[in-house]
């Protein structure tokens, strides 16, 4: 049961209910359930992104998965995000039926470099007309980045975005079932004890783990200067939470052990300029 959408808590309860299951070798039937206070208007992408990979890594293994839809947010899940096409349906993208989502994408490592570039497009065909979306592009291909050069998920990874138009802010969160970046870095550097301090370590600039010749490191950092003074960016990894905010960085260990790494963020539309138009004219000899 999902008592509460503070994120923090969620993600604790993704993780419970993965560590609860993560020896069951036999098919069982397993049911989410939501708390009926909990609505759909107040989640933020990374809600929605670790449950599908929570979903995933229990229907790859063979259990029957099913959204409880006697609450607003299990019939929001199922109705308004098509959730059962995703298993029951084999998709790896269905369109969500609001203009301000970009739905569930199943991360694949040869689409990587499509992504980005469809996220934007499906945008600037509605919301941000003749908006130059440069900058989200870079954001999402250093996240995708880390998905595939450093969390050996196996195909366990989502991305899912959402637009506030009241707030105008874009909410982005890339969320796997991977080895973890705390994991990842302290095996390249065996001296480094601590997640939070492996987590600060993979923000900083040029930080690599080598990991994949073309790569030139983790590149997470570039997700934080992408957006505005007042825009945050999460990153939950393994034993430790790391949060940007107004140019800090602030390292926290978790009560939790989260399988994987989810990182959210979000970009305040004031950030992204005008796109600049050059008229064509011609040129006489």
């Amino acid at each position: 049961m999902f008592h509460s959408l503070d994120r923090m808590d969620w993600l604790c309860t993704i993780s419970n209910a993965f560590q609860n299951y993560s020896t069951t070798s036999t098919q069982i039937r397993i049911v989410l359930r939501f708390a009926p206070e909990l609505k759909p208007y107040r989640i933020h992408p990374v809600h929605v992104a670790s449950l599908a990979c929570l979903i995933e890594s229990f229907a790859s293994r063979g259990f029957s998965v099913n959204v409880d839809r006697n609450s607003l947010l299990g019939e929001y899940f199922f109705t308004e995000l098509n959730f059962r096409e995703y298993w029951a349906g084999g998709k790896n993208f269905v369109e969500a039926k609001e203009d301000s989502i970009f739905n569930l994408w199943r991360l694949k490592d040869c689409e990587k470099e499509i992504v980005p570039i469809r996220v934007c497009e499906y945008f600037k065909r509605g919301l941000f007309k003749r908006k130059d979306l440069a900058t989200v592009q870079l954001s999402l291909d250093e996240a995708f980045y880390n998905v595939f050069d450093h969390a050996e998920a196996n195909g366990n990874a989502f991305l899912f975005l959402r637009f506030n138009e009241e707030r105008g802010v874009l909410s982005i969160a890339v969320c796997d079932f991977g080895r973890g970046i705390p994991s990842t870095v302290k095996a390249y550097l065996p001296g480094i004890d601590s997640d939070v301090d492996a987590l600060k370590l993979a923000i900083q600039d040029s930080f690599t783990v080598k990991s994949q010749g073309h790569n030139k490191g983790f590149g997470l950092g570039n997700i934080r200067d992408a957006g505005v003074e007042g825009d945050s960016m999460w990153i939950v990894s393994n034993e430790a939470s790391l949060v940007t905010l107004k140019g800090s960085v602030r390292g926290m260990h978790n009560e939790f052990f989260f399988p994987g790494t989810a990182i959210f963020y979000d970009l305040t539309l004031k950030s992204f300029e005008d796109e600049e138009i050059i008229d064509n004219f011609e040129i006489t000899i």
